[in-house]
């Protein structure tokens, strides 16, 4: 049994057994007001089955993603962002329940809104301006795409030396994980110096092909079902940027948006989202641009005073009804931690 598998039964023992009486009123106490899930992506179930790549836990299925918003709108009162922060705003009863996608796939248009539409459900998609352009330097799959042709590295960066030998599909697995976290910390200047020396080249990938286009966007835009949202203009680590830059991404993230769409663009979702990714400097950015929302990926009890800050819970294959009910319930208030 490997490790990623035996972590999957622990949660899937821990979601169970929460959502019963009497742990289910307990987590009641720290539910809050509502609960905002992160998507990424919808695949087709054959290709969703046959992806062999860490990349993979961006996904759900088609079947997967049908399975969750059908619990989720027979269970819950699901509404849009804009309904969200009336709620928020206005301190209203009750818990309701908000769906977003982060990056702008194409996949949210081709896949998850005839599933959204088949159940009247809504949804915000917040895009990374770059894609709409063709140039979105998307490097975790660039990454994954080198490891899996390779067997080795070896260079030194930031004084830090990277001698990795990856020969196994679990190799490199670990091998992804380890530059991810590392590439995660660097400024998009040193994105680009980074990936040059581990593939000896200059040139960039930018796939296309899996980020929606303008002419998607206006489909999405025109839907009544979704909601458009800004996610920086290039994916930055903003926390790893300098003012200027930090307040750049997001300034043209939202000014290329409205160009676009010719309406105002409200809402924000701070890419990788953690307390390390994006602080209080960012969250006043946006505060400052005129958005109504800000979210990140942090754990506790939303509200209010927290509109620049929200929080969000990761969604993905191996999610079920018992996990977003123990989500949605407050287990990741109460523990504070990221499953």
């Amino acid at each position: 049994m490997t490790n990623k598998y035996f972590k999957q039964k622990i949660k899937k023992i821990i979601f169970d057994s929460l959502t019963t009486f009497p742990f289910s009123r307990i987590l009641n106490n720290w539910q809050g007001p509502c609960s905002i899930l992160c998507f990424h992506r919808v695949l087709k179930d054959l290709e969703m089955n046959n992806l062999i790549s860490p990349t993979k836990s961006l996904g759900v299925s088609e079947t997967k993603f049908h399975e969750l918003i059908s619990f989720l709108n027979s269970h819950y009162t699901v509404v849009s962002i804009d309904e969200l922060y009336e709620h928020l705003k206005n301190k209203n009863k009750g818990h309701v329940v908000c769906l977003t996608f982060d990056d702008g796939y194409k996949d949210n248009l081709s896949n998850a809104l005839p599933i959204l539409e088949n159940h009247g459900v809504p949804a915000a998609v917040y895009v990374t301006t770059k894609g709409l352009e063709g140039n979105f330097n998307m490097w975790w799959f660039e990454l994954w795409d080198f490891i899996a042709n390779n067997s080795h590295i070896n260079f030194q960066f930031n004084h830090t030396d990277f001698n990795l030998f990856f020969s196994t599909f679990e190799d490199k697995i670990k091998a992804y994980h380890v530059l991810n976290a590392f590439i995660i910390t660097l400024t998009l200047n040193e994105i680009f110096d980074f990936l040059t020396l581990l593939t000896k080249s200059n040139e960039r990938k930018f796939y296309p092909e899996l980020v929606l286009n303008v002419d998607d966007l206006k489909v999405l835009d025109a839907n009544p079902l979704i909601t458009i949202g800004a996610h920086t203009d290039s994916h930055a680590t903003l926390s790893m940027e300098d003012d200027f830059n930090s307040n750049l991404e997001i300034l043209l993230s939202k000014e290329k948006l409205e160009k676009i769409l010719n309406h105002k663009i409200d809402h924000f979702a701070y890419p990788y989202g953690r307390f390390i990714d994006a602080g209080k400097r960012e969250y006043d950015f946006v505060r400052d641009l005129g958005f109504k929302t800000g979210l990140s990926t942090n754990r506790y009890m939303a509200s209010f005073d927290k509109i620049f800050c929200l929080p969000r819970y990761f969604v993905n294959e191996i999610d079920d009804s018992n996990s977003l009910n123990a989500r949605i319930g407050g287990i990741n208030n109460i523990l504070n931690i990221p499953i």
